[in-house]
């Protein structure tokens, strides 16, 4: 589908510079001079300096829209935010890696702060005085020798791939092959990596979210060399990432083996979107949700300012996200996506053995729900070591099972799909099938089983509910939902929340809050927003729990 727009109807360097415009006064407002750093939300970790670089941009642009042009408040914020950086870094060149819960993580070559503080520098040099440009210097070459030593010995992975990008970007900037040799001998290294589907894998299958930082570097190494040999993995990483984006431009979780769903949209690699026409309305598909949805700090960010420089306008061809029906069958058969009206699901089939590594979610969830009046109902992502959080438990005798090791999915009815899940041989299955805008009905199975009297299994529907916001449990049950823990048994007929109510006819189990594992966490302690309900019941042969979801 095309949409052959000439340039003049919509600019993309336009809509990122009223983003990025609109948030300064917040972002002034947090920074503290005395300190150098931007307390967000009166907190401060350490890619909050990152800032430094769209605010050095706005500095430099000169366009009718940008009223900052040459503001000394924002040249001021600018330079005390890299001069923070270098009086952060230890003798190596290395900070400390603190977040803005005030955890620490050890002293590190931040990868995105390096990069932005090194842009930043590129932009200012010319309006650098002589101690700053010494000290910025120094702490810039500490930081890329030390990431150079990291990327000579070290795999292809998505922060290796970024420093990647950073040192061919130096190594430009300060005449230096020693940096742009090791730059681009891994840069090449994981196009060779990058699976056919259009994903680099994290823990042996696809991230969308960890997709775009790959994207984002490698579309940034094309910016800087012109080298036209990542044009086709970028247009594969494209189309990857354009199928897993539900209808209001957030990021599908559901084949994700690493992170959660997050509400907000993500700018990384909107510049190497752009190189194609599929990008572009990608692009503008995704900025228009950000104008409607966003917090300050995420319109305001470093990753748009980027966009900002290296976006290319020109003509739009037209993405699933245009069509109200469709659906399309991803990852070799291991997954699906469907648009139907105001419904959208996702199967995975993605079966992966679990890795002990932390960073690595158990694939387990395997079934996403989103409506465009209500946002996620069913979902939410993948944990690990937490069975309460898979779509089917199964215990046969001492042995339980609740990661599948084989799946297949197909289509039927037009819009509705079947997930046949394998657990040891043990058959079990979700169907689901949007029946109108307002109504979807999800049927659990179970077809093969042992006929062991210890035999028993389960199946979990996690609903992605709103802390704060209230419960309703048939018949007359009204429960807030806060950290306080709410199990019942024997829940039958309907629940309601917002503007959702789900059906059924079985007697199952509810529990509030289950909090998966958050690897982000040092504790791995997950906070009430990543929190799910579950509905839980059990299964037996041929007698299928069906789940009606209606949108009032």
């Amino acid at each position: 589908m095309k949409m052959r727009q000439p340039k003049s109807c919509y600019s993309i360097k336009d809509s990122i510079m009223n983003l990025l415009v609109k948030y300064v006064p917040v972002i002034i407002k947090s920074f503290d001079k005395h300190t150098g750093r931007f307390l967000i939300g009166n907190r401060w970790g350490i890619t909050n300096q990152d800032l430094i670089y769209p605010l050095a941009l706005l500095y430099k642009t000169k366009s009718p829209k940008n009223p900052f042009f040459r503001d000394p408040h924002l040249f001021e914020a600018a330079l005390l935010g890299g001069d923070c950086i270098r009086r952060l870094q230890y003798d190596d060149g290395r900070v400390e890696f603190i977040k803005p819960d005030g955890s620490r993580w050890g002293a590190i070559y931040m990868p995105w702060t390096m990069y932005h503080w090194l842009e930043t520098y590129i932009l200012l040099k010319e309006d650098l005085d002589d101690e700053r440009m010494f000290e910025w210097l120094r702490g810039l070459n500490l930081a890329l020798n030390g990431m150079k030593r990291e990327v000579e010995k070290s795999p292809v992975h998505n922060i290796t791939v970024w420093k990647a990008m950073t040192l061919f970007r130096a190594g430009l900037a300060f005449k230096r092959r020693d940096f742009l040799i090791p730059g681009q001998k891994m840069i090449y290294k994981a196009l060779k990596v990058q699976d056919k589907c259009g994903f680099w894998p994290e823990y042996g299958g696809p991230s969308p979210h960890y997709n775009l930082i790959y994207i984002h570097s490698l579309g940034l190494y094309y910016e800087f060399s012109g080298d036209r040999t990542v044009l086709p993995y970028l247009y594969r990483a494209l189309r990857f990432q354009i199928y897993f984006t539900y209808p209001d431009g957030t990021t599908v979780e559901t084949i994700d083996g690493r992170t959660k769903y997050n509400p907000s949209i993500s700018v990384l690699g909107l510049a190497a979107f752009t190189l194609f026409p599929e990008g572009r309305r990608f692009v503008h598909f995704l900025l228009s949700r950000m104008e409607k949805k966003q917090r300050y700090y995420n319109c305001f960010n470093p990753a748009l300012a980027t966009a900002y420089v290296h976006s290319h306008d020109g003509v739009m061809h037209g993405i699933p996200q245009d069509k109200r029906f469709y659906y399309k069958r991803l990852l070799n058969d291991k997954a699906l996506v469907s648009r139907y009206s105001s419904w959208f699901y996702c199967l995975s089939g993605i079966t992966t053995k679990p890795t002990g590594n932390r960073w690595g979610m158990d694939r387990q969830n395997y079934i996403s729900i989103w409506n465009e009046k209500s946002g996620l109902i069913v979902g939410g992502g993948n944990s690990k070591n937490q069975p309460e959080l898979s779509s089917f438990i199964i215990q046969n005798k001492r042995k339980l099972l609740y990661i599948a090791d084989d799946s297949t999915i197909n289509v039927f009815n037009g819009y509705g799909g079947v997930l046949d899940l394998y657990y040891n041989g043990i058959h079990c299955s979700i169907k689901v099938l949007p029946l109108n805008e307002k109504e979807l009905v999800l049927e659990y199975s179970l077809s093969k089983f042992p006929t062991t009297s210890s035999f028993k299994a389960l199946f979990n529907l996690i609903l992605k509910v709103t802390p704060g916001e209230v419960l309703k449990i048939h018949p007359n049950l009204h429960e807030k939902l806060t950290e306080e823990s709410i199990d019942l048994k024997g829940v039958s007929g309907w629940i309601m929340h917002r503007n959702w109510k789900i059906k059924f006819d079985k007697k199952l189990s509810l529990k509030w809050p289950v909090k998966p594992f958050n690897p982000y966490n040092k504790n791995g302690e997950a906070p009430l927003s990543m929190a799910v309900c579950t509905l839980s019941g059990d299964l037996r042969k041929d007698d299928n729990v069906r789940i009606h979801i209606i949108i009032n």
